[in-house]
């Protein structure tokens, strides 16, 4: 039924905006799997959209896209590829700041990771719900906005009964040496 309802939710979404949440072009040219979108969403002045896809057997990458409202011609992308399994950690952390169109935090999450807490810069901790995986497995997947460019972020996983798993994921929004 969450299921159902996520797909429902982006489907409008598409229609509602004009936007097909067409994924990156990364089929056959690049020898990889089409990217699969995992969530996806409209901000004030930006598309967004999480996607994942398995370019060999063992790989997975985990990607992000935005683009303006107003000009589809302004892109910004990130996307990291590594093990199939997340690792020891219960969580990873990517961020993306899409200049003018907002800032994005995401990642992976182990399967009995059922919520992430994102604290950003100084502002209080949100508690985002994980999503899981449209490409089978068990493995879950997570994602905010982060609102503030240039600051850092700090990510928790956390259980099904708000228990901390593993240790905090650092880092900061922006490109290198901001702030």
């Amino acid at each position: 039924m969450r299921r159902a309802c996520l797909t429902v939710a982006v489907l409008a979404t598409a229609v509602f905006t004009g936007w097909a949440a067409q994924p990156p072009a990364l089929g056959a040219s690049s020898g990889g799997q089409e990217a699969v979108t995992i969530a996806s969403g409209v901000s004030k002045i930006a598309r967004w959209e999480l996607y994942a896809r398995t370019p060999k057997p063992g790989r997975r990458c985990l990607g992000m896209r935005v683009e303006q409202l107003w000009d589809a011609t302004a892109v910004a992308r990130r996307e990291r590829c590594g093990a199939r399994r997340t690792a020891k950690g219960a969580v990873t952390l990517q961020t993306l700041a899409a200049p003018g169109m907002g800032s994005f935090a995401f990642g992976r999450a182990r399967p009995r990771v059922g919520q992430v807490s994102v604290t950003v810069g100084d502002q209080a901790p949100a508690t985002v719900a994980t999503l899981p995986s449209p490409l089978g497995g068990r493995e879950r997947f997570w994602f905010a906005q982060a609102g503030l460019s240039c600051a850092p972020v700090r990510v928790q996983a956390m259980g099904i009964g708000g228990k901390e798993l593993g240790r905090p994921r650092t880092g900061r929004i922006g490109p290198p040496r901001c702030g």
